[in-house]
């Protein structure tokens, strides 16, 4: 599901690139495409288990952790050259980072790792808070291009 939201996200950024100057009609249906890929994957990472998956653990952890986020950093400044939607990207990158990285740490992990609500509760807390994380970004990075629609 990482993979296919990443993907997704690319495919919407692409597409918001390509209908910026198009008639309203089309910019409305395309970015309500966008949105329904969006939920569905979100929800198919919330309520669809898979059997796959991989963990590394310690100092390996850290180390691949540390090798991709410095290979988005570097992509972010050399090829992305600070654009604003990679921007948003890219914080979310270094948020998932610096989670990975302590929760790999003995003392630290422990306490990232040990729920302290039980998860049936906390998903009624984390979703409506993603929800409004997303309005948030979302309108914010809406105003922001309106305001400098205009360099």
């Amino acid at each position: 599901m990482g993979f296919i939201s990443f993907v997704l996200a690319n495919v919407i950024l692409w597409l918001v690139g390509k209908t910026t100057y198009q008639q309203k009609a089309t910019k409305f249906v395309i970015n309500g495409l966008a949105v329904i890929l969006f939920v569905v994957v979100v929800a198919g990472s919330i309520f669809l288990k898979t059997p796959l998956s991989f963990e590394l653990d310690g100092i390996l952890g850290i180390a691949v952790i540390t090798l991709v986020f410095l290979f988005t950093t570097y992509l972010y400044i050399r090829a992305f050259k600070h654009q604003m939607p990679w921007t948003i990207i890219y914080v979310v990158m270094a948020i998932d980072a610096a989670i990975g990285i302590f929760s790999r740490l003995p003392v630290i992990g422990k306490m990232i790792t040990d729920p302290v609500i039980p998860k049936s509760k906390l998903l009624w807390i984390v979703i409506p808070g993603c929800i409004i994380a997303a309005l948030i970004g979302g309108f914010g990075t809406y105003y922001w291009l309106s305001k400098h629609d205009n360099e």
